[in-house]
C-alpha cells in the first residue's frame, strides 16, 4: 500500500468525509453498471435502509426509495420539526433515536444508467433530495420520477421539473421498458413489480 505524503495538518474533517463516504466508494455503482442479466431473470441489489436496485435482461435499471440521507448524528437535536413525519402525523413533539442502520454503500452521484426512480411513499427515509439532486443534475441520465402525489409535490418543492416526474396512484400500472410495474395498497404503499 502507497503512503501518500499528505501532511496531518491537511486532513481535516471535510477531507476525511469527501474521500471515506459513502463506505464502499463506486463499487456498487461499478457492479450493478458491468452485471450482464440472464434471458428471463432479474437482478436485485440492496442499496441499505429500504432501498432497492433492480435490473433485467433488457439491462432496464429501477431504483426503488433510493436513500442518501443520514439519520440522527447527536443525541443534542431539538424536537421535531413541523415537517417531520412524526410531527405531521401524530403531533409527536420528542426527537426518536432513529440513526442510520447500514453503511451508505451507493453513490447516486456516480449513477450511469437509471430508467426510473420509484419512491413508495412520503417518508424521508424513501424519498432523499440528494438523490433527486443526483438525477436532475447528472446530464447522462434523463430518468423519469415516479411516485403518489405527495411524493411528487416533494420534488417539485425541491425544484424537479414537472416534465421529469409522474403520479402514479393505487392500482396504476405502467412499464418501464419491458418491465410491468402495478402500484399497489397494502397496509402499507409498495410497489410489485414483474417482467412481462
Amino acid at each position: 500500500m502507497k503512503m501518500t505524503d499528505e501532511q496531518l495538518s491537511d486532513i481535516t474533517e471535510a477531507s476525511w468525509i469527501s474521500k471515506t463516504f459513502p463506505e464502499w466508494g463506486n463499487w456498487l455503482n461499478e457492479s450493478i453498471d458491468r452485471s450482464q442479466v440472464a434471458q428471463n431473470h432479474m437482478m436485485l441489489w440492496w442499496l441499505g435502509n429500504m432501498g432497492i436496485w433492480l435490473k433485467d435482461a433488457d439491462q432496464t435499471n429501477l431504483a426503488i426509495d433510493l436513500w442518501a440521507g443520514t439519520g440522527k448524528q447527536t443525541h443534542d437535536v431539538p424536537g421535531n420539526t413541523a415537517r417531520h413525519q412524526w410531527q405531521r402525523m401524530l403531533g409527536a413533539q420528542k426527537t426518536q433515536p432513529n440513526l442510520r442502520r447500514t453503511p451508505q454503500v451507493f453513490n447516486p452521484f456516480a449513477m450511469t444508467s437509471l430508467d426510473a426512480l420509484l419512491v413508495t411513499h412520503y417518508h424521508h427515509d424513501h424519498l432523499d433530495r440528494n438523490v433527486a439532486a443526483a438525477i436532475i443534475n447528472n446530464p447522462r441520465i434523463t430518468t423519469p420520477l415516479i411516485g403518489p402525489q405527495a411524493v411528487v409535490n416533494q420534488w417539485l418543492a425541491w425544484g424537479v421539473p414537472k416534465s421529469r416526474v409522474t403520479v402514479v396512484h393505487p392500482g396504476d400500472e405502467f412499464k418501464v421498458n419491458g418491465i410491468q410495474i402495478k402500484a399497489s395498497i397494502f397496509k402499507s404503499s409498495a410497489t410489485m413489480i414483474t417482467n412481462s
